[in-house]
């Protein structure tokens, strides 16, 4: 059975577990846990539903569960100046002044098709900075990751039976992601901050955990 920190809700190997002291230590974060307790933590479950941090709402259905995270950030107060200076130096340097004068030329929209799709990029990274959410949903076998803005998104289905255990790892420029680890691994949050993510991260393997010791 998979164990996982208290701290930061890495796996703890199992060679850096000394049974007869009952400590388990976390390679990720280097803090000790008690074996015992991250073990009972595995065989139940892990997080506990009541501990969500803000932003962040867990709901319990008849068939599985409802898990929304919001993206908000004070990421915000940079990126929304940040995209209007962009925006409006790029496109109106490439794009104003022939409107201003009426006249089209083929080159100038082709070279600035990169800041365009940039700019484009921004607006959707500022609008989930403010209004943004992660929403996970499990019903029955069916498992259905959402990410946007009220209901503008994107939504990616899977089956919740492939799954066998969920990971954090870092992706990209130091970003950090949850990785669901089955048939092909699933990756999402990104932009949740490190607490909603964590919390996350928790609740999906207390599913998992609980799935398959429900099969059993």
């Amino acid at each position: 059975m998979d164990v996982y920190c208290f701290h930061c809700q890495s796996r703890i190997e199992i060679e850096d577990v000394n049974i007869a002291t009952d400590v388990a230590l976390c390679r990720a974060c280097g803090e000790p846990c008690r074996y015992s307790e991250v073990l009972r933590a595995a065989a139940t479950g892990g997080r506990d539903t009541s501990e969500a941090p803000p932003g962040v709402w867990f709901e319990s259905q008849p068939e599985g569960f409802r898990l929304v995270a919001s993206t908000r950030s004070w990421n915000a107060l940079f990126l929304v100046p940040f995209t209007c200076i962009w925006s409006g130096m790029s496109l109106s340097g490439l794009y104003g002044s022939q409107v201003a004068k009426g006249q089209f030329e083929l080159f100038n929209p082709l070279f600035g098709l990169p800041f365009l799709i940039g700019t484009f990029v921004l607006i959707g990274l500022c609008a989930m900075s403010i209004a943004g959410r992660l929403v996970v949903t499990k019903l029955g076998d069916e498992f259905l990751v959402f990410q946007g803005v009220g209901n503008i998104g994107w939504t990616r289905k899977f089956a919740w039976s492939e799954f066998t255990t969920a990971r954090e790892e870092r992706y990209g420029r130091g970003q950090m992601v949850i990785v669901m680890e089955g048939g092909s691994d699933v990756k999402f949050g990104t932009l949740l901050s490190g607490k909603r993510r964590r919390f996350v991260l928790g609740i999906i393997r207390r599913m998992i955990t609980a799935t398959r010791f429900a099969s059993r």
